[in-house]
């Protein structure tokens, strides 16, 4: 498997002959950092599946264009997609709309939806936010950030058919509940979660790696992708190493250089 970060939660995954993008956003914003100018949305020319975890604008926004140029099918929270599809341009024919608990199998993998939980913003974090002169002018500027709506918030499973059935567990958002996962053995080879939207992230980031138990561990969204309103969350990272090399020694966790391909080898 070779993996690309490209900022935010957006990734590409290779497997077999397949090339899988999640959350493909790309469109970060003027001063975002690291600075990579190079991150848009027509860098992407070949692209074989894309799968979406929420419909919120980081996460989702730049779909529609890349469906359209790519010619290839997106799989999304019913919600979300029926949002897109009425407001933002998204072709409906290729459009599969999915609930928790739906399967699909490819050539070269199969994969799972399962229910997620959208992260809850602290109180502090909103509070910065909110009182800036810089989140007023983006919130009046004209961008559409407001009305990409969230949906049903997923995480995939995927089953590497071509990589000895390795499995991968993906999240683009980190809440969290007691009930939340509740219903079967969730072991997974890896797992590539987001750590945003609070400043204590990394506790949910380590409950999630309790759960599934991974052998590796992928951060990703840490990145301040789209200023004033995310943050350079590198600093939950390091927390979130320091106690694995405490309490989980057999868990590595492998931060990814923004738009560098690596692969992934157990």
């Amino acid at each position: 498997m070779k993996i690309r970060w490209l900022g935010t939660a957006a990734l590409e995954i290779k497997t077999g002959s397949s090339i899988i993008l999640m959350d493909p956003w790309l469109s970060r914003f003027k001063n975002a950092y690291p600075i990579k100018p190079e991150i848009n949305k027509d860098m992407i020319q070949k692209a074989d599946y894309i799968f979406i975890t929420h419909g919120h604008f980081d996460h989702f926004a730049d779909t529609p264009y890349l469906v359209k140029k790519l010619g290839i099918k997106v799989y999304v929270s019913t919600p979300a997609a029926e949002v897109a599809i009425e407001n933002k341009g998204l072709d409906e024919n290729l459009v599969v709309k999915v609930n928790s608990g739906d399967s699909f199998e490819m050539d070269d993998f199969t994969v799972k939806a399962i229910k997620g939980k959208h992260i809850t913003f602290d109180f502090g974090t909103i509070i910065r936010k909110i009182f800036r002169w810089s989140t007023y002018k983006l919130l009046v500027s004209g961008k559409d950030l407001i009305s990409w709506k969230k949906g049903e918030v997923l995480g995939w499973i995927f089953n590497l058919l071509k990589e000895d059935n390795k499995k991968v567990t993906i999240f683009g958002s980190l809440g969290f509940s007691k009930d939340l996962f509740k219903e079967e053995d969730y072991s997974t080879d890896v797992l590539i979660i987001p750590v945003a939207g609070r400043r204590d992230a990394w506790k949910n980031a380590i409950k999630y790696i309790e759960i599934f138990s991974p052998k590796l561990v992928i951060p990703t969204h840490f990145d301040d992708s789209f200023p004033p309103l995310s943050d350079y969350y590198m600093y939950q990272i390091d927390k979130i190493e320091k106690i694995l090399k405490e309490k989980h020694p057999d868990t590595k966790l492998q931060v990814l250089e923004l738009n560098k391909e690596m692969e992934i080898t157990l």
